[in-house]
C-alpha cells in the first residue's frame, strides 16, 4: 500500500528565463575586477560601450552645432581601435580553446 504523503517530492522551482535584454546589460555593467581580462567577451562588451557612447556624444554636438569636432573624433578613433584590438584578442582567445579542445580529443582518441 503507498501512501501519497509519505512519498518524497522533488519539486524544484526553475529560476525564471533570463532574456537577452538582462544578459546585455549585465554584461555591459560589469565593469573593473578580473572580470574584464584581455580577451574576455566582458571587456569586448565594455570597449564597445566607450565607442557607442563617443559616437552618440559626437552626434549629439553636432545637432547642437559645437565645435572641436577634430578632438571628438580623435577620441571616436582610438575607442575604434581598443575595440577592434579586444575583439582580435577575443577570437585568439576563442580558436586558443577549440585549440585545448582539439587537443583533448586527441589525446583521448
Amino acid at each position: 500500500m503507498t501512501d501519497r504523503q509519505s512519498a518524497p517530492t522533488n519539486s524544484i522551482k526553475l529560476p525564471p528565463p533570463l532574456d537577452n535584454e538582462i544578459l546585455r546589460e549585465r554584461i555591459l555593467n560589469r565593469e573593473g575586477g578580473p572580470s574584464l581580462m584581455r580577451g574576455s567577451l566582458s571587456k569586448c562588451a565594455a570597449r564597445y560601450r566607450d565607442f557607442s557612447e563617443l559616437v552618440l556624444a559626437a552626434s549629439e554636438q553636432q545637432s547642437s552645432k559645437e565645435c572641436d569636432t577634430s578632438a571628438l573624433a580623435n577620441e571616436i578613433e582610438h575607442a575604434k581601435d581598443l575595440l577592434e584590438r579586444e575583439i582580435r584578442l577575443h577570437d585568439l582567445e576563442i580558436r586558443k580553446l577549440f585549440l585545448v579542445s582539439d587537443a583533448a580529443d586527441a589525446e583521448l582518441a
